[in-house]
């Protein structure tokens, strides 16, 4: 896409309509009241005449990779029987006792 990139705007979920047409965010649990024309403190939804729209439907919002490795060996008791996997290997070792 180009730098013009174009998103589709749709009808936010998770919202109620309150008086004066502002509405309240219900994503999240800050529960922003929103008047019209005005975003949210997200900055990802907006008021428009007492609808509340999400201005990032179908954008990708994060990503990022996660390693096991940074896992704890008590986050893993379910894959105890894994014979593939490295951190029970390493949790199951005996520790090294130096020699006197």
């Amino acid at each position: 896409m180009s730098a013009k990139e174009v998103f589709e705007v749709r009808e936010a979920l998770f919202y109620e309509e309150i008086e004066n047409g502002s509405v309240r965010c219900l994503l999240c649990p800050r529960h922003c009241v929103i008047d019209k024309g005005q975003v949210g403190f997200c900055r990802t939804r907006k008021n428009v005449d007492g609808v509340l729209y999400t201005l990032i439907y179908g954008r990708l919002s994060s990503i990022a990779t996660d390693p096991i490795e940074k896992k704890t060996a008590l986050s893993l008791s379910s894959r105890d029987e894994d014979p593939f996997c490295r951190i029970v290997e390493m949790q199951h070792e005996l520790p090294l006792v130096p020699k006197s």
